[in-house]
Order: structure tokens, then sequence, then C-alpha cells
């Protein structure tokens, strides 16, 4: 009799537990996740994304085109070194390039509503969308 009801719960058990797997999590695909996009000057920023909404490329920013030969007439050797550092993009922070590639878009093209960025930080498309 012990062993009926030892058998009994066992097999009770085991059923049981053939019902509480549970099918694992999945990541949710990149069409599925949808987030709010940071603005940085007005224009929308897409870092390594790209918009749901269709869109039109106005054109392209890089940010080698703001670098240029300071003024070396009658100044020092010392300040001018000093000025081509400053200028180089590699020596900017994540946020000041972000800034500068925004507000470069923003002045060569008036109509630009976002930014899209990938690979390098020192270049973009720039968008808009489509009404």
């Amino acid at each position: 009799m012990k062993q009926s009801i030892v058998l009994f719960l066992a097999g009770l058990m085991l059923y049981g537990c053939g019902f509480d797997q549970r099918p694992a999590p999945q990541q949710p695909s990149a069409e599925m996740v949808m987030a709010r996009a940071n603005r940085v000057n007005g224009l929308v920023v897409f870092l390594e994304s790209e918009p749901i909404t269709p869109y039109r490329v106005l054109g392209s920013v890089d940010l080698a085109a703001l670098k240029g030969m300071p003024q070396t007439e009658g100044r020092r050797v010392g300040e001018v070194l000093r000025d081509l550092g400053n200028n180089v993009v590699d020596n900017l922070t994540y946020s000041t390039k972000l800034d500068k590639l925004a507000s470069q878009a923003r002045a060569t093209f008036p109509q630009a509503q976002a930014i899209l960025i990938r690979g390098k930080l020192n270049q973009c498309t720039v968008i808009t969308f489509n009404p």
C-alpha cells in the first residue's frame, strides 16, 4: 500500500512538472523595438539605427570639412599648435562632436528634421521625413 501511494505521488509530481515548462523569453527583433529618440539642436538623432517612418535623404555632413588651418601670421608657434590640436576632430568629446554635427547639418540643410549616424561619429546623413 505504501509503495502504491509513493508511486502515485511520484507519478503525480512528474506529471505536474511537465506542465510547468514555460517557453524561454525571446529577444525582441529590431523591428519590434520602439524608442523615443533624443534631439540635438532641434534634430532627431538616430545612432546606429533607422527611423520607421519613410524619409528622404537631403545630403551628408562631415566634421572633417569643419577643420581648417588657423591663422598663423603674427602668432607664436605654441599658440598655432594649440589651435591645431583643438581643431582636430578626433580630440573632441562625444557630446561636442554630436553638437557640431547637428549644428552643421542644421546650417547646411535648414529643412532637416533628423540625422543618421552610422559607423564614425565624424559624419552623418541628413534626412527629412516624408509627409
